[in-house]
């Protein structure tokens, strides 16, 4: 599947996704701000609602990423 697919004929059952970072810091993203994200190999990359990359982390600066409902 393509990182560019539209997305929005996904269901995700998560309304939020929250990136800890090993330093510390969190990036946030609420249900309006996200609708999927990868593993890319050495990032992640979480993606719009129109399947844009909305921002890319470094796998290797990340500590943890969860899902909640």
């Amino acid at each position: 599947r393509s990182f560019m697919k539209k997305t929005e004929d996904i269901v995700i059952p998560y309304e939020t996704l929250t990136i800890t970072f090993k330093n510390g810091n969190k990036a946030v993203y609420g249900k309006d701000e996200w609708s999927d994200y990868r593993y890319t190999g050495n990032a992640i990359a979480v993606i719009d609602s129109l399947g844009a990359w909305k921002a890319i982390y470094s796998f290797e600066e990340i500590f943890s990423v969860e899902l909640e409902p």
